[in-house]
């Protein structure tokens, strides 16, 4: 535990992603903030009202941080991409 590493998170609460919202507009922030970063945590979201409009914006800027710092990207992600399950649980195998 003694190393010493740089992790970025990069997240939303009620004042975070109206700033985030402000900078990535500007085309600002993400990547001077994960200078030097060995980690970033991807935990961004937007209002589901206006996903279409600020949600590719939040992630290209943190993907542009990590590629700009080389760190390691963790995203959290949500299970839309798996569709609805029509109030089924569904299993693999």
């Amino acid at each position: 535990m003694g190393e010493d590493r740089l992790h970025v998170v990069f997240g939303t609460g009620q004042v975070g992603r109206a700033l985030a919202t402000h900078l990535a507009r500007q085309g600002l922030a993400a990547r001077d903030a994960a200078k030097g970063a060995s980690v970033i945590y991807q935990c961004l979201n937007a209002p589901y009202p206006r996903w279409p409009e600020l949600f590719p914006p939040l992630q290209h800027g943190v993907l542009a941080a990590a590629e700009g710092s080389g760190a390691l990207l963790v995203s959290l992600e949500n299970l839309y991409g798996y569709g609805p399950a029509g109030g089924r649980s569904r299993t693999t195998t």
